[in-house]
């Protein structure tokens, strides 16, 4: 009665909503996987005593790419709010 209505979509009807924010999660998961391991490789770096000149310069790197997936992440979880956001309103 609610679809008849104009509440609810029937199930099964995907929209372009749902697509977006199936698109959205997968990139979220990739983007998590890379923020994993740039983790465990500065974990590794940092577990042994002294670390190397090269070793000193990869930290930096591993740091700044860190914060480039916690940014992305956090770019994407707007995204997919405001679109099941959206997607509620419609």
């Amino acid at each position: 009665m609610a679809h008849l209505n104009g509440d609810l979509a029937l199930p099964g009807q995907r929209t372009s909503h749902d697509d977006l924010i199936d698109e959205l999660a997968a990139l979220r998961f990739q983007v998590a996987a890379i923020g994993k391991n740039v983790n465990q490789i500065a974990f590794k770096l940092n577990s042994g005593g002294h670390p190397h000149p090269v070793d000193i310069s990869l930290l930096g790197e591993a740091r700044r790419v860190l914060g480039l997936a916690r940014d992305a992440a956090t770019s994407i979880d707007v995204a997919s709010d405001k679109t099941a956001t959206s997607k509620a309103a419609a």
